[in-house]
């Protein structure tokens, strides 16, 4: 899922640019199953990756490292897999 401040067109070439680049894309800014179980158009997910979050290993350049988020990412993934 896609969750972006982008919107229109912008958000259409992130979502092509994803699925070029081999990432699948659920969804944009919205998850089309909350909507049988609530009003809210907050996205749900297992996992965020926000380069604002708290915790988010950041370069010097405030870019995700994702030498350090990707083994973290994976780590929580694999633990999703296993609960």
């Amino acid at each position: 899922m896609l969750w972006t401040l982008r919107a229109g067109t912008a958000a259409e070439e992130a979502r092509e640019w994803l699925e070029w680049s081999g990432v699948p894309v659920w969804a944009v800014n919205g998850h089309a199953e909350t909507r049988s179980w609530g009003g809210s158009p907050k996205a749900h997910a297992n996992i965020y990756v926000d380069d604002r979050g708290l915790g988010m290993p950041l370069r010097e350049d405030a870019c995700v490292d994702w030498g350090r988020a990707g083994p973290m990412l994976v780590d929580a993934v694999r633990g999703l897999a296993e609960a």
